[in-house]
């Protein structure tokens, strides 16, 4: 899309993003799964808006042939804010009643071990 637009990635938004997911995936080994996968839900949601606003734009500027694209791209994270929130993955107090077995911090396994 960028190529037909005449573009390329911006380098300091690659770099900040890269860092980002970088420190998520970091984080998992620290806090186990529940900051990092708050951390992406919170990207998940913006993602969102983002793309509906990119194809608001593209219509705006007569490149309707990106809207379907930009669309498609919303919905697919749409369907992964909807899985996150649906249980999918585990809920908070399931996981903090078992997190002894879940989490790969043994800090946090101490907080939510169960007495």
């Amino acid at each position: 899309m960028l190529t037909q637009l005449g573009t390329k990635p911006l380098p300091i938004r690659e770099a900040i993003f890269f860092t980002i997911g970088k420190t998520l995936g970091t984080l998992c080994h620290v806090s186990g799964w529940f900051l990092p996968m708050y951390g992406a839900g919170r990207l998940e949601r913006r993602n969102i808006v983002e793309y509906e606003r990119a194809a608001m734009y593209a219509l705006r500027c007569g490149r309707e042939d990106l809207i379907d694209c930009l669309v498609e791209m919303a919905e697919v994270e749409w369907e992964h804010d909807i899985a996150s929130r649906s249980g999918y993955w585990p809920d908070l107090a399931t996981t903090a009643l078992s997190c002894s077995r879940v989490c790969s911090s043994p800090i946090l396994s101490r907080i939510f071990s169960p007495i």
